[in-house]
């Protein structure tokens, strides 16, 4: 029912895909850049496909999936197109 009622409103998930338990995600965009918070507050670890394009701050990787940790965030940028 949640999933019809966003749909209904236009409002989209951050992430593609369905999310494993406790997955949550959040994007946030500056002028050139946009920023992916990808946290996990579950005691397992998972995996997110997140599309591609992003680039893991911290490793700075290819990130088109995203294994996490338990209780682990990943923070991720993409460059828009100009």
């Amino acid at each position: 029912m949640a999933v019809e009622i966003l749909e209904e409103l236009g409002i989209k998930s951050t992430l593609q895909g369905i999310l494993p338990e406790g997955v949550c995600g959040h994007k946030r965009e500056s002028d050139d850049a946009e920023y992916l918070f990808v946290q996990n507050y579950s005691e397992n670890a998972a995996e997110v496909f997140v599309g591609e394009g992003y680039t893991d701050m911290e490793s700075g990787a290819n990130a088109g999936v995203v294994s996490l940790d338990a209780y682990d965030v990943k923070i991720l940028k993409k460059l828009k197109e100009i």
